[in-house]
């Protein structure tokens, strides 16, 4: 561009005038961000995470009632991510190696990984200064659970840290035409007779389907102590690391699965699909697939999927050790406002108006109240068309400040309090294991199971065959040193209680 030199000299002035206003207004202490903001700009922070549905169409109209709230509250506004649980590990990964702009992240899928590349900030300092309210909410105790070496890199959400496991979610109409009670349902032999049944009289359904890449996630009865490459059998009742892959119970769900499938209960393309169960339902070709049970969770897939479900459970409810630690919410190093991004956490831990607009959206649009006191969608408005229906306050900082949807009884989060205090609790509950010094020896191992998880636990290969070449491989690329170093951890831990 041309420029008379007068104007440019008037230009340059101006610019050393706003520099030397700037300076005089940033001179103040704010030690604890890494920039700041204009007094009348609201700082501006960026969210992230998953979900397990479709995303929500109407994202930047909750955002901004959202943000209307927290802008007069602690001068900050956000930008919601809200992405597919599919992309999401992936998603994060690159923006944390990339330094793009992070400065909350739920930690579902991430939280491992995160720590051990150190792109996660601690956080003890900052919730001192500015969480109080998250430290009244959770409580100490659980606030400790989810340290790494008595360092605190991520918050507990509020929630149901115990799991029904062995649970399937099934279609009603489906169990109601062909007159099977689901009460009779108690055991995976059940579960199978089911399958048959309505394989045999709907053919054209795929009867079941994993809800993550494997049914081994909620199908467990031991506590996996952060990654599975050593375990505590039996719900966790001794402080002794096994070896899984050699156990009779990963042998023995093995061959229920390979059965399932051999008998044409899976899909044939369940190792290279994509597409999550809940859509499958809703468009009518998926009877059942699994999923944990806690109080509501009934309604809950019924929400997700648009289709009356139910659910079943064949195994204990258990609480496994880094069950507080599994879906944390954090402050990524790339964050550029860390003192207030904890305000803003700390708004999210507290604020009952906060939580329902991220939990369901906006009162009138997507949700209304009921005469029970309950909330139900809008009129006109369903799972199918709602523009933010997330349905996963599972996820989220608190659930329990939340409002109550439809078809629960108004006391499900105080159920859900009882149902955490009823559940077995691993002998390892609060332990956190630091994988830093088995780093190389996880990436070898986490190789190796990851070219054998989804074929040997969807149950598409034979696990006579294929077991024992896995678990050749697993030793060479070093499952026991994690085992050992586990075992080690674990001993210390519990000296120290």
């Amino acid at each position: 561009m041309k420029k008379r030199k007068a104007s440019l000299i008037l230009l340059l002035s101006l610019v050393l005038s706003m520099t030397s206003v700037l300076t005089a207004c940033q001179s103040g202490d704010d030690s604890g961000n890494k920039a700041t903001a204009s007094k009348d700009k609201p700082v501006s922070l960026v969210l992230t995470l998953p979900t397990f549905s479709t995303v929500p169409k109407d994202i930047a109209k909750v955002q901004e009632a959202m943000n209307e709230i927290s802008r007069k509250e602690i001068g900050v506004e956000v930008q919601l991510q809200i992405i597919d649980s599919a992309a999401y590990n992936q998603q994060m990964i690159l923006m944390l190696a990339s330094g793009e702009n992070l400065d909350i992240m739920s930690g579902l899928f991430t939280y491992s990984s995160a720590y051990q590349k150190g792109q996660l900030t601690e956080l003890d300092d900052l919730l001192q200064q500015h969480g109080k309210g998250i430290i009244d909410t959770l409580g100490e105790e659980y606030i400790n659970a989810i340290r790494i070496n008595g360092v605190l890199y991520g918050l507990p959400n509020l929630r149901d840290f115990a799991s029904g496991y062995g649970s399937f979610s099934m279609r009603k109409d489906i169990l109601d035409k062909y007159k099977i009670d689901p009460a009779t349902i108690k055991t995976a032999e059940d579960v199978e007779n089911v399958f048959k049944v309505v394989h045999e009289k709907e053919p054209e359904l795929t009867v079941v389907a994993p809800s993550s890449d494997s049914f081994l996630l909620q199908f467990r009865t031991f506590d996996g102590l952060g990654n599975d490459f050593g375990v505590l059998l039996n719900y966790g009742e001794k402080l002794e690391v096994v070896n899984l892959f050699k156990s009779d119970d990963y042998k023995n769900y093995l061959q229920m699965v390979r059965r399932w499938y051999q008998n044409g209960y899976i899909s044939k393309d369940v190792t290279t699909t994509s597409e999550a169960v809940t859509p499958r339902v809703k468009a009518g070709s998926l009877f059942s697939y699994n999923t944990t049970w806690k109080p509501g969770s009934e309604q809950q897939e019924s929400n997700m999927t648009g289709t009356p479900m139910v659910l079943v459970q064949t195994l204990d409810s258990f609480m496994p050790g880094s069950s507080v630690a599994a879906m944390p919410w954090t402050i990524p190093i790339n964050s550029k406002h860390p003192e207030k991004t904890m305000e803003y956490l700390n708004l999210l831990y507290t604020n009952p108006d906060m939580m329902n607009l991220l939990a369901y959206g906006i009162e009138g649009d997507h949700y209304v109240g009921k005469e029970d006191g309950t909330i139900g969608f809008a009129e006109g408005v369903d799972s199918k068309n709602s523009g933010y229906n997330l349905n996963m306050t599972w996820l989220l900082p608190n659930e329990f400040i939340t409002k109550v949807w439809e078809g629960n009884e108004l006391s499900v989060w105080e159920d859900t309090r009882k149902f955490n205090d009823d559940a077995k609790k691993s002998a390892a509950l609060g332990f956190t294991f630091d994988n830093a010094k088995v780093a190389t020896e996880i990436t070898a191992v986490q190789n190796v199971y990851d070219e054998y998880k989804k074929v040997l636990e969807n149950g598409v290969v034979d696990p006579d065959k294929y077991l024992p070449e896995m678990n050749a491989k697993l030793d060479a690329a070093g499952i026991d040193v994690i085992i050992q170093e586990k075992q080690r951890q674990l001993d210390e831990w519990a000296a120290k209680k």
